[in-house]
Formats: structure tokens, C-alpha cells, sequence
């Protein structure tokens, strides 16, 4: 079975089985219908039966409205195994194609189906164009048959018997075959009419795009010379035709002259795909243009400019395609176009900058433009509004800003394709010049998903090989272009984790850790942070900027927040900075009364949440002058507030319920303060304890819980939560503080609480002592595991219960002072050592990409980084 698996990944195989005897002077070459698109050509005196018994029938039942076991009780009705002469394959109505059976008719099996599965008081058979036409209802199926020029027609396509039989009587051109070899065992592409099995996968609005893409070739014929002992790469080699016919911008593309492969040095690894290809320049203006802007009107009536920008460019071009960046709902693409004269080309595009045709920010071009558009990216381009990049000796075109960037930034990181492992064994295989190369990677189906129509079928042929590769080659003693297509899977190494990108930063820090939210609506959300500068960032899941935003000179406190302020489904950044809370709408602009300003610096991160139940949020802020401020949607305090606590609040208050009431839960030095929705101090509140709590308050079972500088960990609730059997504290007030001694450390960051798998999903308390002590408790208080790091703990990071290398059981995970991250098995204490060593600050971990596997994001010396660990 993992043999028919390989081979389903084979997407132009399509259904090759085993073939016939000099098909060239066979009947059915002449009656080929020209929608057919790939036709299969046995081998020398296959029969119907071995071809079912092909293990390339299960593909075929795959691609194709299974008719494999229709076919399988014709043969058994027949006096002999019927001789299989070819098999077309025409388009269907379903998204799949139909097979058409030709086989050697024997002597009375056309009767002998209609007798059998013959139907009373229903149509069995009807006349078409003198040709009769039997209708044979095999349990719920039907297929249709049809006996005529020698031949005998099966399928369960009327239509597709009816367009032969259209051939035959002259009304319709036969499929041009003219140009092909034909040989046995081999597969026949009739490439002009390929447009009709695409447009079966894609969604209707992009059908106009794919009609005639393959206009100025002729049918070509393919052949494997895959190892049938190899699983998992495979060839497919062929030829096709070129025609008379004006070429497409794609075939124009893939059949120029062979030259040297260079731009794969330009491509990010995280491409979904790529094709590098050559495009001839030319300095001639294009004959009409379907819309104009400023800058082509400008260009239009100054010929000498557009020719001059022309000359700087090289042929060499390359399109890339990427997966949804988090932000979009569909993948997106830019391209790469390879110049001759890096200088010159920037003094064209400061030109036109001058000329306010163009804008230019910190080495960034923007311009609305189809000219350039088509100039920079070949008529494939349908860019108006794009941004432009010169890197070294290259010309990046993308319409997103931050896309661009990320070319640029990999580039120097060495991130790149032409360092990928597998791309380059793949490229060990392709000559030194071709006329094209197209690669696609893991993530290609991803890209496709979007475009194409339900319930397809692509899947099947795309997800069974990590990477391919099709080569093209034009042939210039001969007017064809040859290609070969192959399939590579790679070893699953030991690599415990991938980096994904890195975001630099310029001298400074982020002043909490990063968040993630959804912005744009995808199904990919966003990661946000902010700097200590006053720079707030929004992310692509693939390291691309969404926005950039700023505070200006005041410093933000703490980590933005995401949410719908306004509850219209928009999501928007807020943050608190100096002494103002910031928001920005998806646009990058300031909401409006934003920014909401205050008499004081603002001391803790903000906090969001619908105090005074209006349905609308309230931002919570806590200020120097040790206030505590709840403001509604006009930046104005709401009734109750603000409230003055007796120590400033440095971290977040906590919203939530508590003992049945709307509570707002803060610390502030050595105090636990409590208020309802009207700042009415709840029943015996402030609790005081004997030293200042860190991190922020964690409320879990109706107890609030946080450690403190006496090594202690603290619970006030209703009831006892920590056995009696623990040599912990009680005091005798109504809210029940109580503690237990942990370490003779200060205890650092908030406690985490977690559920263990392996443990009857039991919840456990994680926290941390300033030496790099780990203590793991149950709920009632007791020690079930510490560990050391063996230096002191980050003192803004909490440590946490998680499964971070997804193996379906919990770990209690720890910073270290120094950024290293450490994480230790909590069924037995070992520690886990495949986890990137870079150091860390301000971490973040999360499935950020939806598929099973946790995302770490963290800034470090290079800039903010993304990990996915395996």
C-alpha cells in the first residue's frame, strides 16, 4: 500500500498503465476528441484486465470518475480479455476527468450488456447521428457503449462517445496528433486543450485566467523512467511540440534560449514554490495598455526614459509564490528580476521620485504603475500599486511592503534556497543551462488550497512527495521544448526544531512580550510586540510586517493588547505608553479620542475587559501616583473611579470572577486588592502579607494565587486550598490567606497552572525561585518536582505547564537570567534538550500556524525570532 500511495504523487502520470502495438496506424488516433486531455497508450497486447489490475488503477480510480469496477464486469462478460486499444481522458462535469475505454470489440458483448442489464419501461439504448448508443444501467451507474469504426466505446460519458462519434462523422476536428511519436507505454499530452483539465480544479473566478495558457504548443507525449523499486522520486520526461500560433506570456517564458540558473540565491526557504525563468527584454512601449496612471501616462509620452530603465535589466526573472502570510486569506507572490546595473536602475527609479511619480522610504520605491509592473515582472505581472526593493544585483517587486523586506532580510541571513538541503540535491540533477525550472516545496498545496474548487483532488497528487521539480529546455535545431518533471521526498532527519524568520531590531528592546491576534481576518493570526523605543510591530505569521506603528517619545508599558474595541469583529492594537493609552484600527490609524491621556506615567500593562458591563471594553490602567484608572470609550473614567491604592501596581490587575462577584484583582507591594464594577472594596480587602508579591495575581477555583519575595506562594479564597498536612500559614480572617514555604529565595514572574495529561488531567501550580529553582505542586500544595537551571531566573518571564515538543504529555517550561530556555518532562523529570539555545528575552510559546506544533517567539541579539519545534 505505501507503494500505490507513492505513486499517486505523480500528478502528470496521471494514469499511465500499460500500453499497445504500433499505435500510430490504429483507428482510434483519428477520432481523438480535441477536449481530451491526456491520453494513455498501452503496452504491446495489454488486455482490460491487466490494465484494472495496474497498480496505477488506483490512481486512476483518484483523478478520474471511478469506473474501474464497471469495467471489471464488462471483461468478465465477454468470451475472451478484451484487447485495450487506449484510454482518453476527457473532461467531466464533476471536477474529475472521464475515462473513455477503447477496446477490440469481441463478438456479441455489446448485446450481451444490453440483455443483461437491460431495464423495463426506461430508454436502453437511442440513436446518435446514425450510431446507436446503449445505455446499460449497472446497479446505480450507467455506462454507456458504442460500436464503430472497429472499435467498441465505453464510458460513463455520453457526451465524451458522443464527441468521438462527432470526429468520426467529420463535424468536429479530430485532436491534432500529428507532431507526436506515438509509442507504446507512453502517455500523450495533448497540451492545447490542458486549459480544460485545470479549469476542473480552480474556482470559477479564476477561469478566465486559465483559458488558452497553453496556446502555441502541439500534443507531446511523456514516458516515466522512474525506478519501480524507488519510492518516492520519480521522473517524468517528454517533449512538446511548439506551434505556429502566438505564444502565451507563459510559454513565452519557459521556451526561451537555455542560460545559468542564478536568482535561486535570492529566494527565501519558506517559498511555497518557484519558477525561474528568462524574459527577453525590450525597450519598445507596449502597443496599448488597458488602464494608465500618472507615472505611465509619463512614461508613455518619454519613450527615452522607458527604454533607458529597460536597459538596465537582465533576461533572468523569477516568480515566487508564498503561503498565507497570517494576514491574507490566499498566498501571495512577487517577483525577482535580475539587472544588469543596480546604480542605474536606482537613478531611473529616483527620477521618477523627483517627479512625484514615485515614492521612496528607507530604501523602499512605491509606485502605481502597469508599465513598470510589466516591465520589472514580464507580462505575467498584474501588479498596479507594488512596492520595489534593489538588493544587490536585483530588482524585488512585491505589493506588499513587508514581503519585500523579507527578500532583502533573508538574502543577508543566508535564508535562502540555493542553501536549502533539498532544493540542492534537486539541483544536482538539473543541467547547468535550462530554458526554465519551476520547484515546488511542503507547503505548495497550502498555496493552491484557496484557489481551488471543493472537494478536488489535488491533494491526492501533490501530498504525497515533499518537493518537485519541472525543468523545461527549448531544443533550437528542433521547434520543440523538452521537459522533465520529478518527484523528491526528503529524509526525515532529527532536526528537533526549524527557524522561521527573524525580525531585526535596531539597538533596542522589547518592552514585554510578544502577542498574537488576528488583524486581518485570515485564519492566521498575527504576532505584536512593542519596543522600549516606542515602535509597535505587527507580523505575518511568515516574519512579514502587517503595520508599524509608534508611540512617539513615549515608552510603552508592557505588551499590546488585541481586541474588538469597538464590537464591529475588528480587531485592533492598543497600548499603554508614557502616560497615555494608544489604538490604532487596522489601517494604522489612531482611533478616534486615542490617545487617552493621563496626569501620570502608567505603571503596569494594560488590561481590557467590559467592567461596567455596557457591552463595550474599558482600558485599566494603573498610574505612578499609585491610582488605578478604568476608562471608558472616550478615554474618561467610569463611576467608581479612579481608586488610590497604598503602593503603585507594576503588573497587570486581573478581571474575573471571584467568589460569585465581577472583580478586579490587583497587587500592589505587599497587598492583594479587590473591587467590584463600582470600585467598592470587596469583603476584607486589601490582604496584606508579610512581603511584596511579584509578577501578576492568578485566580484559579475561587483562590488568588501569586508568589512573593519571602519565597512563599500565597492563596486567598473562601476555604483552605493547601493540604493541612503542609507546614503552611492560615490567618484567621474571613478570606483565609494562607502560604506555604517554597524556597529561601524570592520567588519570581506569576505561578502557572496546568493540566496534566498523563495524570488523570489533575491541575498543577509551576513556579519559579530568583536562584533558577523549579517547583512543580499539586493543587493541595505539594512538591512533586523541582528542578534547577543552575543560574538565576529571567525576572520578566513566568515559567509554564505546556506540551512543547507536542508528544502528547505536559512540561513545565523556564527562562533562565541569562535566555537560555529549559523544559523538563513533568511524567519523569527529564529534561528536554532539543530547544534552541539562542538567548532569549520577552518569550512567547504558541501554535501560531494552526498545525499541532508550538511556535517560540522571542527576541534575542539578532532580533525578534520564530521557532517551530517538532
Amino acid at each position: 500500500m505505501h507503494y500505490l500511495k507513492k505513486l499517486r504523487g505523480i500528478a502528470l502520470i496521471l494514469c499511465f498503465i500499460s500500453s499497445c502495438s504500433s499505435p500510430s496506424q490504429k483507428a482510434w488516433t483519428y477520432l481523438v476528441p480535441p477536449q481530451t486531455s491526456f491520453i494513455v497508450i498501452p503496452s504491446n497486447d495489454a488486455t482490460l484486465q491487466s490494465a484494472l489490475q495496474s497498480p496505477y488503477s488506483t490512481l486512476l480510480g483518484d483523478i478520474s470518475s471511478s469506473s474501474l469496477q464497471l469495467m471489471t464486469a464488462i471483461d468478465s462478460l465477454a468470451n475472451q480479455s478484451l484487447q485495450l486499444e487506449s484510454i482518453f481522458l476527457y473532461p467531466g462535469a464533476d471536477q474529475k476527468l472521464q475515462p473513455i475505454w477503447v477496446v477490440q470489440p469481441t463478438d456479441q458483448l455489446k448485446s450481451k450488456l444490453t440483455q443483461k442489464y437491460k431495464q423495463r419501461f426506461r430508454q436502453n439504448s437511442y440513436n446518435f447521428q446514425g450510431i446507436s448508443i446503449s445505455n446499460v444501467e449497472m446497479g446505480q451507474r450507467n455506462i454507456f457503449a458504442a460500436r464503430f469504426s472497429g472499435l467498441l466505446f465505453l464510458s460513463e460519458s455520453s457526451l465524451g462517445i458522443e464527441q468521438i462519434i462527432r470526429v468520426y462523422r467529420g463535424q468536429q476536428a479530430a485532436a491534432d496528433l500529428s507532431a507526436v511519436a506515438l509509442k507504446p507505454g507512453t502517455v500523450v499530452l495533448n497540451t492545447p486543450s490542458l486549459d480544460h483539465w485545470i479549469r476542473q480544479f480552480a474556482r470559477v473566478s479564476y477561469h478566465p485566467a486559465i483559458q488558452n495558457i497553453f496556446r502555441g504548443t502541439k500534443a507531446g507525449i511523456m514516458q516515466t523512467t522512474a525506478d519501480s523499486n524507488t519510492i518516492g522520486n520519480y521522473q517524468l520526461e517528454g517533449t512538446i511540440p511548439l506551434a505556429d500560433k502566438p505564444p502565451t506570456s507563459l510559454l513565452t517564458a519557459i521556451s526561451q534560449p537555455q542560460q545559468p540558473i542564478t536568482l535561486d540565491t535570492y529566494i527565501s526557504s519558506n517559498a511555497a514554490a518557484f519558477g525561474i525563468f528568462h524574459q527577453p527584454i525590450t525597450t519598445e512601449l507596449p502597443e496599448t495598455l488597458s488602464d494608465t496612471s500618472k507615472t505611465d501616462t509619463y512614461l508613455l509620452e518619454n519613450e527615452d526614459t522607458y527604454a533607458q530603465l529597460a536597459q538596465t535589466l537582465d533576461t533572468e526573472l523569477a516568480l515566487v509564490l508564498f503561503t498565507q502570510s497570517g494576514f491574507l486569506s490566499e498566498g501571495e507572490h512577487l517577483y525577482i528580476r535580475k539587472v544588469q546595473d543596480t546604480t542605474a536602475i536606482g537613478n531611473q527609479l529616483n527620477t521618477l521620485v523627483e517627479k512625484g511619480l514615485a515614492r521612496k522610504d528607507e530604501g523602499i520605491f512605491s509606485t502605481q504603475s502597469t508599465l513598470i509592473a510589466q516591465l520589472l515582472g514580464s507580462p505575467l505581472c498584474n501588479f498596479e500599486s507594488f512596492y520595489i526593493k534593489l538588493t544587490d544585483q536585483a530588482v524585488i517587486l512585491s505589493e506588499r511592503r513587508g514581503l519585500t523586506q523579507m527578500i532583502a532580510s533573508d538574502r543577508k541571513r543566508k535564508r535562502v534556497m540555493s542553501y536549502n538541503v533539498a532544493y540542492q540535491q534537486i539541483k544536482k540533477g538539473i543541467p547547468d543551462e535550462v530554458s526554465s525550472l519551476f520547484v515546488t516545496g511542503p507547503e505548495f498545496y497550502s498555496f493552491l488550497e484557496p484557489f481551488l474548487q471543493a472537494n478536488n483532488y489535488a491533494d491526492l497528487l501533490i501530498s504525497t512527495f515533499d518537493y518537485s521539480a519541472l525543468v523545461t529546455q527549448k531544443q533550437e535545431s528542433e521547434e520543440q521544448l523538452s521537459f522533465s518533471f520529478s518527484t523528491h521526498e526528503v529524509e526525515s532527519g532529527n532536526q528537533p526544531y526549524r527557524e522561521n524568520w527573524v525580525y531585526p531590531l535596531e539597538d533596542t528592546q522589547l518592552s514585554g512580550k510578544p502577542i498574537f491576534g488576528n488583524l486581518g481576518g485570515s485564519a492566521q493570526d498575527e504576532v505584536i510586540f512593542a519596543t522600549r523605543s516606542g515602535e509597535v510591530y505587527a507580523l505575518a505569521a511568515d516574519g512579514t510586517v502587517v503595520q508599524e506603528l509608534s508611540t512617539g517619545n513615549d515608552q510603552p508599558v508592557g505588551s499590546p493588547v488585541v481586541h474588538d474595541w469597538y464590537g464591529t469583529g475588528q480587531n485592533v492594537i492598543l497600548i499603554a505608553a508614557g502616560n497615555k493609552v494608544y489604538g490604532w484600527n487596522e489601517n494604522g490609524e489612531l482611533l478616534p479620542q486615542f490617545p487617552f491621556t493621563l496626569n501620570e506615567t502608567i505603571t503596569a500593562p494594560l488590561t481590557i475587559a467590559d467592567v461596567d458591563g455596557d457591552g463595550m471594553p474599558n482600558a485599566i490602567v494603573a498610574t505612578a501616583n499609585r491610582q488605578i484608572h478604568i476608562l471608558n470609550g472616550r478615554g474618561v473614567n467610569i463611576n467608581g473611579w479612579p481608586i488610590t491604592t497604598h503602593a503603585s501596581i507594576q503588573s497587570s490587575p486581573k478581571v474575573d470572577t471571584y467568589r460569585n462577584t465581577f472583580s478586579i484583582i490587583a497587587f500592589a507591594g505587599n497587598a492583594v486588592y479587590g473591587w467590584n464594577a463600582n470600585g467598592q472594596r470587596l469583603n476584607n480587602f486589601p490582604v496584606f502579607i508579610n512581603a511584596s508579591f511579584n509578577g501578576a495575581p492568578l485566580i484559579y477555583d475561587d483562590h488568588i494565587l501569586g508568589g512573593a519575595a519571602d519565597g512563599h506562594l500565597y492563596a486567598i479564597g473562601p476555604n483552605p486550598l493547601f493540604s493541612a498536612a503542609l507546614d503552611s500559614y492560615r490567618s484567621g480572617s474571613t478570606s483565609n490567606v494562607e502560604s506555604i514555604s517554597v524556597s529561601n529565595r524570592p520567588l519570581v514572574g506569576s505561578p502557572g497552572i496546568g493540566q496534566e495529561e498523563s495524570n488523570s488531567g489533575q491541575a498543577k501550580i509551576v513556579t519559579t525561585s530568583s536562584n533558577g529553582a523549579i517547583f512543580l505542586l499539586n493543587m493541595d500544595g505539594k512538591l512533586l518536582l523541582t528542578q534547577n537551571m543552575g543560574q538565576p531566573s529571567a525576572q520578566e518571564w513566568s515559567p509554564i505547564i505546556t506540551d512543547i515538543n507536542n508528544n502528547g504529555s505536559s512540561d513545565v517550561v523556564a527562562l533562565a537570567d541569562y535566555g537560555r530556555l529549559y523544559a523538563w518532562e513533568i511524567k519523569d523529570g527529564e529534561r528536554i534538550l532539543d530547544l534552541p539555545t539562542a538567548g532569549m528575552t520577552h518569550l512567547s510559546i504558541r501554535d501560531v500556524n494552526d498545525d499541532g506544533r508550538k511556535e517560540i517567539v522571542a527576541q534575542t541579539s539578532e532580533g525578534v525570532r520564530s521557532w517551530t519545534i517538532f
